[in-house]
């Protein structure tokens, strides 16, 4: 991974996963350790969040199209070590919420997904 190529973006644009994409990882524990490092590292990179939960929607039974996922997570944390999460000082206390959400939008269960995100003043919260 020291020598990967860097990259952008944490996940590319309109990539879809499936369940059954790919070949079974011959050592799925290797992706669920990955997993469980890089889930403390989403609460400072926010960027990551949704890779991250792509990712993990499929630790039970991961494949190689999965394994790619957290691979590029990882090319992009390698190539972007300056990016932090920022508080500015700011003297208002508004708190505004965005959400979004798609009902019935994975194509594995047919489940619904939603997001969100809390500011206080200018800073994300949660």
């Amino acid at each position: 991974m020291s020598e990967s190529k860097p990259l952008n973006t944490p996940i590319s644009y309109g990539s879809s996963l499936f369940r059954h994409d790919g070949d079974t990882l011959p050592e799925p524990i290797l992706y669920g350790n990955i997993i469980g490092a890089l889930q403390y590292l989403v609460h400072t990179r926010l960027e990551l969040a949704f890779g991250f939960n792509r990712a993990c929607q499929f630790i039970q039974s991961p494949t190689t199209t999965h394994w790619s996922i957290v691979k590029r997570l990882l090319r992009y944390l390698r190539h972007t070590p300056h990016h932090e999460l920022l508080f500015h000082q700011t003297s208002s206390l508004d708190i505004s919420s965005f959400t979004n959400f798609n009902w019935t939008g994975c194509p594995d269960d047919h489940r619904s997904t939603t997001g969100y995100c809390i500011f206080l003043g200018v800073n994300v919260i949660s």
